[in-house]
This record gives C-alpha cells, sequence and structure tokens, in this order.
C-alpha cells in the first residue's frame, strides 16, 4: 500500500515511533532499523526483508501501523493523532489526511522528528496531569532541519502517561482527549494569586518560564494560541490579569479569546502591548531586549489599558478627526519644559558658531533626565537618548564637567543615554531604521520612560544633503519625523545658522514642520546709532552672556527668552600634566552689566506689579521660608523656599485692589499675581516648582536683595518688609 506524498512525509518519525531508533549509516534512500527493516525516507517507504533473496514486505505508513499495531483506516489516523502528528485523514468521505499543516519542508529534507524541550502540566498538589513537548527535525548531519522562513523547523505536541485501558504500545499516550486541562504552573499561580499579585498571561511555556525567573508570576495553556479552555475561568476569579500578546496577529486574536473569557470573573483584567517587538515577537524577545521586572511593572502602570471586544479598532493614519470629537473631553497640550519644549513634537535649536547651542542643548536634556525645573518652568521627568553625533567623544567630557559641578557620581541614576557614533538619515532608511531600534531598546531602560531624543546635529546627521536643496531637506525631515513616531518621543534637532544669519542655515523650508524653533546667540546691547557694531554683554564674571529665544511655539507663548552663560571646569589632567576642560551651563553672575562697563552692576528693572510681588515673595520667606531638601536638586545657592500659597496669601494683603464684589476682587489679584510672576520667572529673579518657589539671587534694580534668613521668632509687619525699598 503506497501513500499520498504527505502521508509519505512521515514515514521515517513513524518508524522510529514503532521500531525505536534508527541504526547509524543511513544513507540517502535508506535508513536501517535493524533485523532486516528499513525505510526509504525519498520514497517514504518501509520493507521487511525475507530469509530468501527478493522475499519480504514491504509499504507506506498505513501498511506500517496495520502490520505492527493491528490498526487500520481510521483507527490508524486516530493513532497517528494520538503520537503527536498533525494528519488529515484524505480518504474519500472522510474528514482528514497526511499533511502536517504546521510543517512547512522542502521535498527531501526531512530528518528525526526530537523533543527538546518539555513542560509539565501539573494539578493543585503538584502530580503530574501531562506535558507539552517541543519538537525539532536533526538531519543526518546533525544539524535542524529549517522551514521556509529560515528558522528552525518545529512543532509541538501534548502526552500523557498511558493507563492500562489504553493498550499502548508506550508508557506515555500522545494525546490529552479526556484528560483535565489546568494552566501552565498552577500551583504556583495559586500561590501568587492567594498573595494578591498580578499574574501575566502569555503565549507559551517558555516566555512563562522566563518571567518566572525574575520573579513574575506567569502562566499559558497548552496547545497555543486560540486554545484557552473556558473551564480556566473559576481558577482566575477575582484575579488581576495583565495579557502580554504576541506581536502577531494569532496573538492577538488569542488575546481577544483570553479577555473574553475572564473579563467576568477576573477583578482586573488588563492588556499590555510591550514597545519594540519584531513581528511574531513575545515577552521572551523583550526580556532578550533587556527588559527588565522593574520595568515590566512600570509599563503596566503606564501603558497597560483593560481589556475590551476590539481593541485594535479602525485607526486613521493622518489623524482624522470627526464633528463629534470635538466635543469629546481631551487632554490639555503637554509639555517637556512647560511653555518650552512640546511633548512628542520636534523642535529645532539653532545657532550661530560658539554660542553654546549644544551645551545649552545639553544642559536642559539633563534637567528633563532629572526632573529639575527650567528657569522656573516645571519639567517631566523622562528618559534622554542624546545622539552627539558631532564631537561625540568630547560630549562624554561635558558630561563629566556637568557630574562635577553638580556633584554627581555613578550611583546616581540619571536616565541619560549618549550615542557617539554618527547615524546617516539622509542616503537611506537603514541607518533611520538601526537608529530607532536601539533607541526603542534604551528607553525599555528608563525608569520614567523615554522622553527626548536629541539629534546634534542636524548636518552631522546628514552626510552628503545639500541643506539649500528642499528634496534633500524634505527626505530628511520625513526621517526625524519617523524617529518621533517610531519612539513616541519629543525629538530635538541642533542646527547650525550663519555667523551673522537671523535664520538657521539651509533652505528656507527647513523650520517649516517644526512645532517649536529656538534662536540661542550672543546677548548685544542695545545700539544708540543702528550702524554702530554690535557689542556683547557681559556678566559680573566679564563671562559673555548668550540669549535662548523661543522664535516659533505653535501651540504657546512666542518670544520667551532666557539667559546663560558658560562656565569653565577642570575634569583632570592629560599624559603632560595639562589640564583637561570643559564647559558647564550657568545662570550669569547676580546681573548683567552694559558692554563697554563691565564693572557697573545694574541690576533688573521691575514695574510696580512685579515690584508688589516680590515684597510678597519677602514676606513670605522671612515668615514661612525652610531649607530646601537635597533631593529637590535645586542650585546650591538657594538658601529658602517656600510653599508658593503663603505668597499668594501675602501679596493678597499687600494688594491695592478694593473692588468691594469679593469675586471680582479675587479675580483681578489672581490676574496681577499671574503677570507678575510669569514676568519675573522670564527675567530670572524668581523660580517655581509646584508647590515651591524661590528668589533665584538675581539683582533686581534699586534695592538690595541678598538671601534672607530664617528669623528665630515671628516676624512683625515692619520686620517683613524691611530692606525692601519700594
Amino acid at each position: 500500500m503506497q501513500d499520498s506524498g504527505d502521508l509519505a512525509s512521515l514515514m521515517v518519525d513513524v518508524a522510529t515511533v514503532i521500531w525505536g531508533a534508527p541504526r547509524k549509516g543511513a544513507t540517502k534512500t535508506e535508513i536501517r532499523f535493524g533485523e532486516g527493516r528499513t525505510v526509504n525516507p525519498e520514497k517514504g517507504t518501509w520493507f521487511i526483508h525475507g530469509a530468501s533473496p527478493g522475499e519480504g514486505e514491504g509499504g507506506g505508513v498505513l501498511a506500517l501501523i496495520e502490520r505492527e499495531v493491528k490498526l487500520k483506516g481510521k483507527e490508524a489516523f486516530s493513532w497517528l493523532k494520538d503520537k503527536g502528528f498533525h494528519v488529515e485523514d484524505r480518504r474519500a468521505g472522510a474528514a482528514g489526511g497526511g499533511q502536517r499543516r504546521d510543517q512547512p519542508r522542502d521535498e527531501g529534507e526531512l530528518g528525526r522528528k526530537t523533543v527538546v524541550s518539555l513542560w509539565d502540566y501539573v494539578d493543585e498538589n503538584g502530580d503530574l496531569l501531562f506535558q507539552t513537548l517541543r519538537y525539532q527535525f536533526k538531519m543526518p548531519d546533525g544539524s535542524w532541519r529549517l522551514g521556509k522562513d529560515g528558522k528552525v523547523d518545529k512543532t509541538y505536541g501534548q502526552r500523557r502517561k498511558a493507563r492500562p485501558e489504553d493498550n499502548a504500545l508506550d508508557e506515555w499516550v500522545y494525546s490529552v482527549k479526556g484528560e483535565r486541562l489546568v494552566p501552565y504552573r498552577l500551583p504556583d499561580i495559586m500561590e501568587a494569586l492567594a498573595d494578591e499579585r498580578p499574574v501575566f498571561i502569555v503565549e507559551g511555556e517558555k516566555a512563562a518560564d522566563r518571567l518566572w525567573e525574575v520573579g513574575i508570576p506567569a502562566t499559558t495553556n497548552p496547545m497555543g494560541a486560540g486554545k484557552w479552555p473556558e473551564e480556566f475561568a473559576p481558577i482566575f476569579r477575582n484575579a488581576d490579569l495583565i495579557i502580554l500578546p504576541d506581536n502577531d496577529e494569532p496573538g492577538r486574536k488569542h488575546r481577544d479569546l483570553v479577555g473574553s473569557r475572564l473579563k467576568d470573573v477576573a477583578g482586573r483584567c488588563r492588556v499590555l502591548n510591550l514597545p519594540g517587538l519584531p513581528e511574531k515577537g513575545d515577552s521572551w524577545d523583550w526580556q532578550e531586549a533587556g527588559g527588565t521586572a522593574d520595568a515590566l511593572y512600570r509599563l503596566v502602570d503606564m501603558q497597560a489599558r483593560p481589556w475590551a471586544p476590539g481593541l485594535d479598532p479602525f485607526r486613521s493614519r493622518f489623524g482624522a478627526t470627526t464633528w463629534a470629537d470635538v466635543f469629546k473631553p481631551r487632554k490639555a497640550y503637554q509639555w517637556l519644559i512647560k511653555g518650552i519644549l512640546p511633548w512628542r513634537e520636534a523642535i529645532l535649536i539653532y545657532g550661530a558658531p560658539q554660542t553654546g547651542k549644544s551645551f545649552e542643548t545639553q544642559n536642559m536634556a539633563l534637567h528633563i533626565a532629572r526632573g529639575l525645573p527650567f528657569h522656573g518652568r516645571k519639567v517631566r521627568k523622562a528618559g534622554v537618548v542624546y545622539c552627539a553625533f558631532e564631537g561625540g567623544k568630547g560630549f562624554l567630557n561635558r558630561q563629566h564637567a556637568y557630574a562635577m559641578e553638580h556633584g554627581l557620581g555613578e550611583a546616581d541614576d540619571i536616565n541619560m543615554v549618549v550615542l557617539t557614533r554618527r547615524a546617516d538619515l539622509f542616503s537611506s532608511d537603514v541607518d533611520c531604521d538601526a537608529l530607532i531600534e536601539e533607541i526603542k531598546h534604551f528607553a525599555t531602560t528608563f525608569a520614567d520612560g523615554l522622553g527626548l531624543v536629541v539629534l546634534d546635529t542636524w548636518s552631522a546627521a546628514t552626510p552628503g544633503a545639500n541643506e539649500n536643496e528642499s528634496g534633500d531637506v524634505s527626505k530628511i525631515r520625513a526621517r526625524v519625523w519617523k524617529i518621533m513616531e517610531h519612539c513616541q518621543c519629543t525629538v530635538l534637532v541642533v542646527h547650525h545658522k550663519p555667523k551673522n544669519g537671523g535664520s538657521p542655515r539651509g533652505h528656507g523650508s527647513l523650520t517649516g514642520d517644526f512645532e517649536t524653533t529656538i534662536d540661542i546667540d550672543w546677548k548685544f546691547a542695545p545700539k544708540a546709532n543702528p550702524k554702530a557694531p554690535e557689542e556683547k554683554i557681559y556678566d559680573v564674571d566679564k563671562r559673555p552672556i548668550r540669549r535662548a529665544e523661543v522664535t516659533k511655539q505653535r501651540e504657546g507663548e512666542q518670544g520667551i527668552t532666557w539667559d546663560f552663560v558658560l562656565h569653565q571646569v577642570q575634569t583632570g589632567t592629560d599624559d603632560d600634566g595639562d589640564a583637561i576642560t570643559s564647559c558647564v551651563v550657568a545662570r550669569p553672575n547676580e546681573a548683567p552689566v552694559e558692554a563697554g562697563d563691565p564693572d557697573a552692576v545694574k541690576g533688573v528693572g521691575t514695574n510696580e506689579g512685579e515690584k508688589l510681588f516680590l515684597r510678597a515673595l519677602r514676606r513670605a520667606l522671612l515668615s514661612s521660608g525652610e531649607r530646601p531638601d537635597p533631593a529637590l536638586g535645586l542650585p546650591i545657592d538657594v538658601d529658602l523656599i517656600v510653599d508658593y500659597a503663603k505668597v499668594k496669601d501675602e501679596y493678597a494683603k499687600l494688594s491695592p485692589h478694593d473692588e468691594a464684589d469679593p469675586k471680582k476682587r479675587a479675580e483681578a489679584i489672581k490676574k496681577a499675581l499671574q503677570r507678575a510672576r510669569t514676568s519675573l520667572t522670564n527675567k530670572g529673579v524668581f523660580c517655581a516648582d509646584n508647590p515651591f518657589c524661590w528668589w533665584t539671587g538675581k539683582k533686581v534694580r534699586g534695592f538690595s536683595m541678598n538671601p534672607p534668613r530664617p528669623q528665630p521668632t515671628e516676624p512683625t509687619d515692619d520686620e517683613l518688609d524691611a530692606e525692601v525699598p519700594f
């Protein structure tokens, strides 16, 4: 009896189950099993040689089963399925046949079916119920057979211990029909549920075991995706469950099946799509890429969402908004640095040579990585990937200088990674895609998630591009946006402008799609004569002052400015004993001085509303000020901080607004207070980080603002107003 080609491909495996392992010395057309028994793997036939030459018997798979197992027809196919073979009975009128549907193979490449892994499924007491087995196919040369996708060919099956009534040929029955099905690692997850720990549901025993290795309770079901039994539901009553789906269509369908069968019994059932997974990737791949237990729990807190049917509805690729969407609640505009750097947008910082644009970009990035307020503006703490494409090795010296200046050491866990090798974002997508994958990897390591990617500089990242050609510029901008969208973060690009120019260097379309642009230049003295040359302004330490200005802000205030200087720091010495130095960003020392008069100190000018605010701040600091906690990371010259609510209270007492209507008076005070606060913040005199605020130490024209000290006794009103000559 000859079999079809599909069933014939099982010949070696079936003979191995029935006759045992073959002998050594196989050829392309003959595998010997001893006692005159051979198999031809090319034809898919067997033969048992008789006592006399030319005598014997043989046939195909079904004939061998009939001869040795005494089963034929439907029973033969049932026996094959019990042994773990995926077959279909293709006889006329039958449902099935001899194809192993999950085993793509090249003709003639059969190999020997070999168990490479097995997982025990046990009951509540730890007693074995059944096993899941992973098979691979070993070729005669010792290698594993590959599938059409180029990966190792594998398949799975289940088996249980044979019972007397099975009349089995060995100790195992390769089927779980009639057996009680349970989740993987049942005793372990029951213990985790009793301790009210969240349990993760994955696809596959290998992925579950890997999570347990780092102390994360996880389980799965036998027989793979789409096979979650309904009878599992009572085990997970009132449980906190997180489904981690595989990144493919079967994984998403399995996610929906599991969720639908657990939503009514679990106390909480959520779904987390792990970031950065390759196609067909799972939690095992995520851990292999560096994912940790802490990172997983942080992702659950930030990104897991309740399971619901149809979690993958149609999504517009182009941001479609219906009329009804206009009236739905929506989040306020999000910021990394409030009013300056928006969240998940593209930003361009540009400046003339030597103006310190990269130093100030590094300074802003570290404020974000550390979560410190920036010039009195609230900062969203997040991880930073800084691509130092221009002078990458020198950038590490800048980081060292920053650490020395701010008293930071190796033990300070700051979520910032610097990439020092250039990527080419112009020639093709190859480097861009590789950069995205690397950024995604580091995103999984950040305690607060990824917030900012810096590309420093545009020209260093685009070798060969003509920045004056709109086509080249458009191609590069598209890749910047690709990084932003795939990494779900703000992308900040550092760029040059001509020495005497006011706009970024290159084609006029370069700035078109950037949400925000920031110009960094020298701070120049006002000119009485328009034809006179520009004169830089210096601080009291005779350092030239730089000024940053927000020149474009699509969803905020344009024209915000702040000043800074560069302070030199020695980070070490070289082999010749010469100093190795770098610079860090610092505030100008107290107050700027006019060009040509570097020794004259002139403080910041203020209007009457701002003076009133400063009196209120002074009174609040003297009456309720306290020493700042070092954990706040404030500059070392900040002696006192105070709850901003105290400033508002003092301002209300001093306010000249005398409206009879209490509501109108309160509204007038609120508006005046906000105007003064914003103005003094922009002038660098006042800083706040909710709920605390403080005076920066910057001088104010017309009076001394020495840091006030706590008083030993409750101060009087006269004392509170002392030394404030308004």
